[in-house]
């Protein structure tokens, strides 16, 4: 028996990787973005907030909020910022419970956000 944890559903956590993956953002560093979004959800939806940040330049910073919409689903923004490469990244959308500590969301947008002049 495992430990249960919030997850993405199947769907959404492919289509995370993908997008994370076709923006630029290293593997190594995806876990962490996935770890931010399932954090800020956790097992039900509530008015939360997660950072994440860590020393080495392979991880990113996180930065995620989360504001219920409804009984089962939340709208979740998170900020992705990493240094090397240097990227800086927004993903938002509405995740709802499918399951115990399972989100999935029909409108997850992974975007890049311009750097600050």
């Amino acid at each position: 028996m495992s430990p249960l944890s919030p997850r993405l559903a199947a769907t959404t956590h492919a289509a995370l990787l993908a997008d994370l993956t076709r923006l630029g953002l290293p593997e190594v560093a995806q876990n962490s973005v996935v770890i931010g979004v399932t954090a800020v959800l956790g097992f039900k939806p509530e008015s939360t907030a997660y950072r994440y940040s860590e020393p080495y330049p392979q991880l990113p910073k996180i930065e995620a909020h989360a504001e219920p919409t409804g009984p089962a689903c939340a709208r979740v923004d998170v900020m992705v910022s990493h240094d090397n490469p240097v990227l800086r990244l927004n993903v938002v959308g509405t995740y709802c419970l499918v399951g115990v500590a399972v989100w999935q969301s029909d409108d997850q947008v992974v975007t890049k956000v311009a750097a600050a002049m």
